[in-house]
């Protein structure tokens, strides 16, 4: 099953002059990293692929954005951030006000709010601010003549995220089970409680469906994710944690979606190939290498030096059917989360 997202944009420049063409379309997963709140990438942090939040999107010194930025949805006033020496390579759009740092670089630029142009700042297409807005520029900064535009953008139909009222976990919630260095582990699909990957320890999950309540990985530990056979997905009822040095591999062709019910934190040094779909705050680690779509309910914040690449449009992150532990279905992007009742 496929969510389309429509991105309605108004125009009402001259044409010739025009950001964007009127209705839009963006499909949810065109993007790399979504926040229902906001997102913060950090220094030296490049991230292949678009990236949304319906609140702030704050760029670090020297970051790389290679795709399109949208900040704030049509009910907020969002303010958009490009810190000195940061690249955006697509567009750039913003229901707030604009501050473009020294020495960086945008592609094309749009928002409803004023726009602020430091030292030797370049937006090397065109440039739009709010009706009635401010337009300020140093002397250094390199742009045209911005237009003004109104209503610039209204945030996709993001998925909407359910859990259902019984998770699969059953008494298997309170279980325990650990994996230590040495020969190469096995997890079977099914529930689990707790799984614990001690440092340096591998763990191979093959094609099927994961219930767990918590998944922690040590100090180098791995999992080798075999989806030559099918899909792997992982329901995490709680939280998901990872040290520093950790891997999770996929060895197939085919995807890997973690989907998590409370916060997600990814230690430094990370090499993640994974879809991974968040309730709460979503943290990656410092110089983390990681590949998939990365979604949160909250906050989106990556630490310095972090690379993230988009998967190609095959490899779209799995969409739980009724009875597994997730539940995406349309409307707008509200993530609620429901107890099981016993």
């Amino acid at each position: 099953m496929r969510i389309a997202a429509l991105l309605g944009i108004v125009c009402v420049c001259s044409p010739s002059l025009c950001l964007f063409a009127e209705d839009v379309s963006l499909d949810t997963f065109d993007f790399t990293l979504l926040a229902e709140n906001r997102i913060v990438v950090g220094p030296r942090s490049e991230v292949i692929g678009s990236i949304g939040a319906s609140d702030a999107v704050t760029l670090g010194r020297d970051s790389e954005i290679e795709g399109d930025v949208y900040a704030g949805d049509g009910l907020s006033n969002a303010r958009f951030v490009v810190t000195p020496r940061s690249e955006i390579t697509g567009r750039a759009v913003a229901n707030g006000d604009t501050i473009v740092g020294a020495h960086a670089r945008v592609g094309s630029l749009a928002t409803n709010g004023s726009i602020r142009l430091a030292a030797n700042a370049i937006v090397s297409n065109e440039i739009a601010h709010g009706a009635g807005q401010r337009f300020v520029a140093h002397r250094t900064a390199v742009a045209a003549e911005p237009t003004i535009h109104s209503d610039i953008w209204v945030a996709p139909a993001f998925p909407e995220m359910n859990t259902t009222p019984d998770d699969g976990l059953g008494t298997q919630g309170k279980s325990f089970t650990v994996f230590r260095r040495g020969p190469i582990g096995t997890l079977s699909a099914g529930s689990h409680g707790t799984v614990r990957i001690g440092a340096g320890a591998t763990v191979l999950l093959t094609a099927g469906t994961y219930n767990i309540e918590n998944l922690i990985l040590g100090s180098r530990g791995s999992i080798l994710v075999d989806t030559s056979q099918g899909a792997v997905t992982i329901n995490i009822g709680n939280k998901l944690r990872t040290a520093g040095g950790v891997d999770i591999k996929n060895i197939g062709d085919d995807q890997v979606t973690i989907n998590v019910e409370n916060r997600v934190r990814i230690g430094n040094n990370n090499d993640i190939e994974a879809n991974i779909i968040a309730y709460h705050n979503l943290v990656i680690g410092s110089n983390s290498e990681l590949e998939g779509y990365f979604y949160s309910k909250r906050n989106v914040f990556l630490r310095r030096g972090v690379d993230i690449r988009g998967p190609d449009g095959s490899n779209r992150p799995v969409i739980p059917e009724p009875g597994s532990l997730l539940l995406l279905t349309g409307g707008a992007y509200w993530l609620r989360h429901r107890r099981q009742i016993v």
